[in-house]
């Protein structure tokens, strides 16, 4: 191996480290194969990039239901701020808040009781994200959903209120 491409590869492990350990995607050269494989044999011509590690994926930290206005509230209390939808359903009544980001496996609030209008709820795998699926005791619709992004020392929060009825469109 040549000291310059010696020291390519040395950039190129650096830059995957970065990637990593920061989340930021810096420009990583990718070293084409050479066709000298026996017939029959395909060419390996992409370089896998590290994906990021779970633990630098928001999870959910807590979770917790109230009575607040006259609707029953939920908040999702996440590690950072997260890409997410909340949808009510019926069929059985339920609310499904999605997110697209957050780190793989339930942890503590895989499943669990809620309180009023929730009866219940369960963390599940939805293609290459997560959710949460809260289900009514009767028809519900949310009323109003919002994040709260991180501030005065809080950790972010995804607020979700609840209220009886027939499902309407989905927010956000």
């Amino acid at each position: 191996m040549t000291k310059s491409s010696l020291r390519r590869a040395v950039s190129a492990l650096a830059a995957a480290a970065v990637l990593v350990a920061g989340g930021v995607a810096p420009s990583i050269p990718v070293a084409r194969a050479q066709n000298t494989l026996p017939q029959n044999t395909l060419p390996q011509n992409t370089a896998a990039l590290p994906s990021i590690p779970s633990a630098h994926r928001p999870q959910v930290v807590d979770l917790r239901f109230g009575r607040h206005d006259g609707v029953t509230r939920i908040v999702i209390e996440l590690s950072d701020t997260v890409n997410w939808s909340v949808e009510a359903l019926a069929n059985p009544a339920r609310v499904e808040a999605r997110f697209t980001d957050l780190a793989p496996g339930a942890g503590p609030f895989a499943e669990g009781p809620g309180i009023d209008l929730v009866s219940r709820y369960r963390q599940e795998a939805d293609g290459s994200g997560r959710r949460l699926v809260f289900y009514g005791n009767a028809p519900v619709r949310v009323k109003e959903s919002f994040l709260i992004p991180p501030r005065d020392g809080r950790q972010a929060r995804l607020v979700i209120d609840v209220e009886r009825g027939a499902p309407s469109l989905s927010t956000r």
